[in-house]
């Protein structure tokens, strides 16, 4: 690795498995056993933004330096977007925002079903190379949605428009440790997102068993294009304003 750029070179012997029978030879690119066999090499190099929109982490050796609060939450438009603000961590996590510099953790699954599920935290931390330090110490309680994840919502935005409401009737709220467990089971989420200038807001309304509402279990927060761009490119020609910016549009 130099610097953030991580290099790739591969080398391979390419041979035929079996025997080449003399009638063979001529038909198609094969080479003897028993020959020299050919080689192919190839070289490249992968940046720190590939590595995240690919992988979902830049490594873990990629240089930290000293981490430091991340600046104030800053919500813009895609025309004044800077890719290094993104809230992902040097883990791979990503970050919306919600009011008064609450960040939203977020994780999502696919198996054994689709499930995303948003923590809370207060200030973060953020490494010289940009990345957020992983933070494991939420704000609880935690929603637990079951049914859909947040790459689900972005293939519907996709199919058919810039806003969508979605029912869910599973998933839970509350404490949920290593030792301690106190969550409620899901009635009814109502979950609303929409393309808006500054990126994909996502708003939920959670009645849990007993059609019990507390407080926590509705609200509202923002994932930035700097985010979007990064993990879902296909979703930049969505932006309100996208036929208004100079920058390039990735589909």
């Amino acid at each position: 690795m130099d610097g953030e750029q991580l290099g790739v070179a591969i080398s391979a012997a390419i041979r035929a498995i079996d025997p080449i029978q003399e009638w063979q030879r001529g038909v198609g690119d094969y080479w003897a056993t028993a020959e020299e066999p050919a080689r192919v090499k190839i070289k490249f190099e992968v940046d720190a933004a590939t590595r995240v929109a690919m992988f979902g982490t830049p490594f873990p050796d990629l240089q930290r330096g000293v981490s430091s609060d991340a600046a104030p939450v800053r919500l813009t438009s895609t025309a004044g977007l800077r890719l290094i603000d993104a809230p992902v961590s040097l883990g791979g996590r990503t970050f919306g925002y919600a009011k008064n510099d609450v960040w939203i953790g977020i994780f999502e699954s696919e198996s054994p079903a689709p499930s995303l599920v948003l923590d809370r935290y207060g200030q973060q931390q953020r490494y010289a190379n940009g990345f957020l330090a992983d933070d494991y110490n939420p704000i609880w309680p935690r929603l637990w949605l079951a049914g859909w994840n947040l790459s689900q919502m972005i293939e519907l935005l996709l199919g058919g428009g810039r806003g969508a409401r979605i029912e869910l009737r599973d998933g839970y709220f509350g404490h949920w440790e290593e030792w301690h467990e106190e969550m409620q089971s899901i009635e009814l989420a109502q979950i609303e997102i929409r393309l808006i200038d500054c990126g994909l807001e996502i708003s939920y309304d959670v009645t849990l068993e007993g059609n019990e509402k507390p407080e926590d279990a509705r609200g509202k927060f923002t994932l930035p294009w700097e985010l979007l761009l990064l993990r879902y490119p296909r979703v930049g020609h969505l932006n309100p304003r996208a036929s208004k910016h100079r920058s390039r549009v990735i589909r």
